[in-house]
C-alpha cells in the first residue's frame, strides 16, 4: 500500500525529483491519518550494474489529536462565526490539510487581512503528549473605505463626490454586506440660465451649439 501510494514504479528510470515527490505524497498520506509529525529519510543506493535502490525509512510517531481551540485577535467577529468555517473540530485527529483547508475558506470571507492556524503542544497537561491545541490568529479587514473624487463639466461647474462604504463582517453572515453613506455636490452657474427676468415668458432651453455645448470632464477617484 506504501509502495502504491509513493507513486514510484520498479524498473522505471530513476529520477531524483521522482523521489521528492514520493516523500511529499506519503508524508501527507500519513498526516492525514493523524500522523502529522511522521518523518521520512531516503536511502539511495547505486550498484555496479547501474541499478538504484531507493529505501524510504518512516518514523510514524504517535497519531495527534485536536485539543483545544484558541482564537485570537478578532475583535468584530464572534468566535462561533470563526468556527463555522473552520474543517476541524476538538478530538478529531490532527491534519494539516484541514488546517490548510480551513485558512483558505476564512481568507474567502473576505473579513480578514491575515490568517494563520498553528498547532501547540498542551501546556496545562505535560502527559498529553499526544495532543496539539489550534491557534486560530486573524487580523481582521478594515471597516470603512473612504472615496473621493473632484471633476468639472461645463453646465454644471465644479462637482465633487465622497463615497464610505462600511464593512460589515462577511464572517459572522453568509455573503459580505455593506452600508454606504455618499454625498455628491455640484455648483450650477446661474448666469447662463435662459430666463433673463422675472416677467420674461419661459421657453425651452435651445440645445448647444456644436462649438460650445460639449461636455468636458476631468475626474480622479482614490479608494
Amino acid at each position: 500500500e506504501l509502495v502504491r501510494a509513493s507513486g514510484l514504479q520498479i524498473g522505471s528510470p530513476f529520477v531524483e525529483a521522482h523521489v521528492r515527490e514520493a516523500i511529499a505524497r506519503l508524508t501527507e498520506a500519513y498526516a492525514d491519518r493523524g500522523y502529522a509529525e511522521a518523518t521520512i529519510t531516503p536511502l539511495i543506493r547505486e550498484d555496479d550494474a547501474h541499478r538504484v535502490t531507493v529505501t524510504l525509512r518512516i518514523q510514524e510517531g504517535e497519531p495527534l489529536r485536536i485539543g483545544a481551540l484558541h482564537i485570537r485577535g478578532n475583535r468584530i467577529t464572534r468566535d462561533r462565526a470563526i468556527r463555522r468555517y473552520l474543517s476541524f473540530r476538538e478530538g478529531e485527529w490532527l491534519r494539516p490539510t484541514e488546517l490548510a483547508r480551513s485558512e483558505e475558506r476564512l481568507y474567502g470571507t473576505g473579513a480578514f487581512r491575515h490568517v494563520s492556524i498553528t498547532t501547540e503542544p498542551v501546556e496545562a497537561d505535560p502527559q498529553s503528549h499526544a495532543v496539539r491545541d489550534v491557534r486560530i490568529e486573524v487580523d481582521e479587514a478594515p471597516r470603512y473605505q473612504m472615496t473621493y473624487g473632484f471633476g468639472f463639466r461645463t453646465d454644471d461647474g465644479p462637482r465633487g463626490l465622497l463615497s464610505s462604504p462600511i464593512r460589515t463582517s462577511s464572517a459572522n453572515s453568509a455573503r459580505p454586506r455593506f452600508a454606504s453613506a455618499r454625498v455628491a455636490a455640484s455648483k450650477r452657474d446661474n448666469s447662463r440660465s435662459p430666463i433673463r427676468n422675472s416677467s420674461a415668458r419661459t421657453s425651452p432651453r435651445s440645445p448647444p451649439s456644436s462649438s460650445n455645448g460639449r461636455k468636458k470632464s476631468l475626474s480622479m477617484r482614490v479608494a
